[in-house]
């Protein structure tokens, strides 16, 4: 058996190319909207969260980091 954060990573990835989203591309807006939070320049940071809301890209952020999904 497969560990669940393999198989929903793998699962992501798949959902990813399905929808033809570049996995790169949203690990990069993820990064700029770190940094943009860590500036403390929020309205860049919501703009780049409603840009991967329109990719379906859900942005989930936890007290240590921020992961991704796909919504369905």
């Amino acid at each position: 058996a497969r560990e669940p954060r393999e198989f929903l990573h793998t699962r992501r990835a798949r959902l990813c190319t399905r929808r033809s989203l570049d996995v790169e591309n949203v690990t990069a807006k993820l990064v700029a909207r770190t940094e943009a939070r860590r500036a403390k320049d929020f309205a860049r940071a919501d703009a780049i969260r409603e840009e991967l809301a329109h990719l379906g890209v859900e942005i989930m952020d936890t007290p240590h980091s921020t992961d991704w999904r796909i919504t369905e």
